[in-house]
């Protein structure tokens, strides 16, 4: 071979075993960690957001857990607190709200979501608070409703007054709103119920006799058979 011809065939050789190359670069996931303040007994589902699946499980045992960083749903109550996004390295903290009703009923008072009407949970005479979503509901008593608000973290506490009635009659007597809208019932069975403060009415011996109730109050009727 020539010098040339040397220097050709090298030069073909050496643009054969060239190779190209891509960096890339892959982020790891990494994993954070939830914890959710004022834990409810019953427990709470952590559920992945875009699959559905349940993950995992928080408590008032077991508050704070370690998750792969994404987004979740974190079930309160009746309720799911959407949305609520883990960073890798950090921890997320959510606070629930709680609300509890003072002489609550053993019928137990529905609570709803103010916007939709749908129901959250209930508190009663056995399980007088509960835990709750940021936001604002209503409690039913009876046939009326009082609204509230529970702010992230806060503990509500409704004292609503107590109408009693000692000698009540087996058939009962009904209680009304001052407009007529009725609203419960007391009886020698259950002879109070528990009412926001407001003006009604109570069925008397057949007479619509008006009564006001305050915050806490208990007021209570006596009844003499003649």
């Amino acid at each position: 071979f020539s010098a040339e011809s040397m220097e050709e065939l090298i030069s073909v050789l050496s643009e054969a075993v060239q190779t190209s190359s891509t960096e890339m670069v892959v982020e790891e996931q990494g994993r954070g960690w939830l914890k959710i303040k004022g834990a409810d007994l019953r427990g709470h589902d952590v559920i992945d957001a875009e699959t559905g699946e349940k993950v995992a499980f928080l408590s008032n045992t077991r508050n704070t857990i370690e998750l792969d960083a994404g987004v979740y749903n974190v079930t309160v109550a009746n309720a799911t607190w959407k949305s609520i996004e883990v960073k890798a390295g950090e921890t997320t903290v959510i606070a629930p709200g709680i609300l509890q009703v003072r002489h609550a009923s053993y019928r137990g008072h529905p609570v709803l979501d103010a916007e939709t009407g749908e129901e959250v949970g209930l508190v009663s005479s056995s399980a007088s608070s509960i835990t709750l979503i940021p936001g604002e509901y209503l409690v039913a008593f009876g046939g009326v409703n009082w609204r509230v608000k529970v702010d992230e973290g806060e503990r509500v506490v409704l004292n609503p007054g107590v109408i009693r009635v000692k000698g009540a009659s087996s058939r009962g007597h009904l209680i009304k709103t001052r407009d007529g809208q009725e609203v419960g019932f007391v009886s020698n069975v259950s002879s109070s119920f528990p009412l926001p403060p407001g003006e009604y009415t109570i069925e008397i011996g057949g007479k619509d006799v008006s009564f006001s109730l305050k915050e806490g109050e208990i007021k209570i009727i006596n009844l003499r058979k003649k």
